[in-house]
């Protein structure tokens, strides 16, 4: 024993290592702490998003994309969310991992918890109507609209009546141009004889979902007008 306590001391000694305060101990765990903290805030965002995207998701529409309804959820699954979701429970883990109570706990416990606890927050979230507010904000960006091309890219289906896009022009008070998922410039009318779309909705930019039937070269006729990931119609033909 003493051999060993006599190695160890040299090995010590010849390293010249010291001593660290406690407050490095006390500072690296509160940092952890704080990480943990913020990684399930964001995971919670993120969570709150999900239902609102799988929510808003115009499952009453979902036979003009497929017949079969599990296609529908993997085609429209809000995968970004998901993926981003995932990251920061994992960031989380290794968090909480590094805190003075990381050991204490199977990584499995810490991972079910994180994801309980994201899942927690996203429901208030969602419940207080943050989310939408958060959606709103995101939409116009076109960082966003790439990241969710795929899911776009699943709504956009002329042939079958549904057209998707960013509004980019209005005409006037009964035509308007959207920029399709796939780069091509549709023009959208609606009946004169009807009534008109409230200005307030036609933004530029606006992410739209319009149900309809093709009439000409590019030109698509709606029959009912939503705004994408809201499922709020802002036109119904009469």
């Amino acid at each position: 024993m003493k051999d060993l306590e006599k190695r160890v001391l040299e090995k010590i000694e010849g390293s010249h290592m010291r001593p660290r305060g406690r407050w490095r101990f006390l500072w690296k765990n509160r940092l952890f702490q704080i990480i943990y903290f913020i990684a399930i805030i964001s995971g919670g965002l993120a969570t709150s998003l999900i239902i609102y995207l799988m929510v808003n998701n115009d499952w009453d529409l979902y036979q003009q994309i497929t017949d079969n309804l599990f296609n529908f959820i993997i085609l429209t699954l809000p995968y970004f969310w998901l993926i981003l979701l995932l990251l920061l429970v994992l960031w989380g883990y290794y968090s909480f991992k590094n805190t003075d109570a990381g050991y204490r706990y199977q990584p499995l416990k810490i991972l079910l918890f994180s994801l309980a606890l994201s899942a927690l927050l996203g429901l208030i979230f969602f419940k207080f109507g943050l989310t939408e507010n958060i959606e709103d904000r995101l939409a116009g960006s076109a960082v966003y609209q790439n990241l969710n091309l795929t899911r776009a890219l699943a709504w956009h289906h002329p042939e079958k009546g549904i057209l998707t896009g960013r509004l980019i022009k209005i005409e006037n008070d009964y035509s308007f141009i959207l920029e399709t998922p796939d780069k091509k410039d549709w023009r959208v009318e609606i009946e004169k004889t009807g009534p008109t779309i409230a200005r307030e909705h036609l933004r530029l930019n606006n992410q739209l979902k319009v149900v309809g039937y093709i009439t000409g070269a590019n030109i698509f006729r709606a029959n009912e007008i939503r705004i994408i990931n809201n499922s709020k119609k802002i036109y119904q033909k009469q």
